[in-house]
């Protein structure tokens, strides 16, 4: 490799880092830190089965927390990034919060239950997630996500089908209105 003293090292440390036998315990989140308030950071192993759910995952992260510098890597079921220390706590959120099994979602009060996670670098953008109902077919959960979009205006929201999970990013408001058009449906 060629590169100056910080880069060198830099792709010393994720070489090591994504380079591990099979069977070996690996921390969730590692992570290096670098100037200007940047780092990287290596998520893994994933708890999802497929490599299709890893790259839905990485979709969703790279859309929602605008860091276009996250890729998946399929063999080990690992996810690297880099970005800016807020979006990057951004990305674990919700890496954190797709990346489970169905058991360990959490206890649904009535028919959905919300996440919020605010934007340190953009305090009036919110990014929740939804995760609907067991009652909602697959049908039912993208019409949820249609009108959702169509009601609050929202451009930046996706949904995780193996959770039934929506996550939705927008200002308070739309995120209100997102709120009140899942309850609404889902009393329907």
């Amino acid at each position: 490799m060629r590169g100056s003293r910080q880069q060198t090292e830099l792709a010393a440390w994720l070489a090591d880092q994504l380079n591990q036998p099979g069977g070996a315990v690996i921390p969730d989140a590692r992570e290096y830190k670098l100037p200007a308030d940047e780092m990287v950071r290596v998520f893994g192993p994933m708890h999802s089965q497929t490599r299709e759910q890893v790259r839905d995952l990485v979709t969703i992260v790279r859309s929602v927390a605008d860091t276009d510098k996250i890729y998946s890597i399929p063999e080990h079921r690992q996810v690297a990034l880099r970005a800016k220390t807020g979006r990057a706590a951004l990305a674990a959120w919700l890496l954190s919060e797709l990346d489970k099994a169905a058991s360990e979602l959490p206890a649904v009060q009535g028919d959905t239950a919300t996440y919020q996670f605010m934007q340190s670098d953009d305090p009036q953008i919110e990014v929740r997630v939804f995760y609907l109902a067991s009652s909602f077919s697959a049908l039912e959960q993208r019409k949820v996500a249609a009108k959702v979009r169509a009601a609050a205006g929202t451009t930046r929201q996706y949904f995780y089908v193996p959770l039934g999970a929506l996550v939705v990013r927008g200002t308070g408001g739309q995120i209100a209105i997102a709120e009140r058009v899942i309850q609404e449906m889902a009393a329907q």
